[in-house]
C-alpha cells in the first residue's frame, strides 16, 4: 500500500490479501508492490527447502523482503493451500513448506513462463 493509502495495481489488477494486521491492526490489508517477489518466486524459494521447512528469516533474505513481511506475503499462498505453515509462532519463527498443490502450481507457472 502506498504511504498515502492508495491502492497499487499490476497488469492483473491489485493483489490483496489479509495479514495478521498491517501496522499491528488485526484484519489489515497489504497490497503487492512493484518489485515484490511474484508467486512463482516465492513458491520456488519455499520449495528449495524440499522436505525441510524454510523459515521466515531465511525466506526474507532469499526474497529481499523484511522478515516481518514474509508471513504477510505468504498469507495468500497458505490460504490457497500452496504453502503449509509448520510452526506458527510470532511470524519471524514460522516455518513453511511447499504442498503438493503448491508444487503443481509452481510447475504450471514455470510452464506459463516458458511460453512467454
Amino acid at each position: 500500500m502506498r504511504e498515502d493509502g492508495g491502492a497499487t495495481s499490476g497488469p492483473a489488477g491489485p493483489a490483496v490479501w489479509l495479514d495478521r494486521g498491517a501496522g499491528g491492526v488485526p484484519g489489515g490489508v497489504w497490497r503487492l508492490e512493484p518489485g515484490d517477489p511474484t508467486d512463482r518466486q516465492v513458491l520456488r524459494a519455499v520449495g528449495e527447502g524440499a522436505d525441510r521447512p524454510r523459515f521466515a528469516a531465511d525466506l526474507a533474505e532469499r526474497l529481499g523482503l523484511p522478515s516481518e513481511r514474509v508471513p504477510v506475503r505468504l498469507g495468500s499462498l497458505v490460504s490457497l493451500g500452496y504453502v503449509a505453515v509448520l510452526v506458527a509462532a510470532n511470524g519471524a519463527d514460522d516455518g513453511y513448506t511447499l504442498t503438493e498443490v503448491g508444487a503443481a502450481q509452481l510447475l504450471r507457472l514455470d510452464a506459463e513462463g516458458a511460453r512467454g
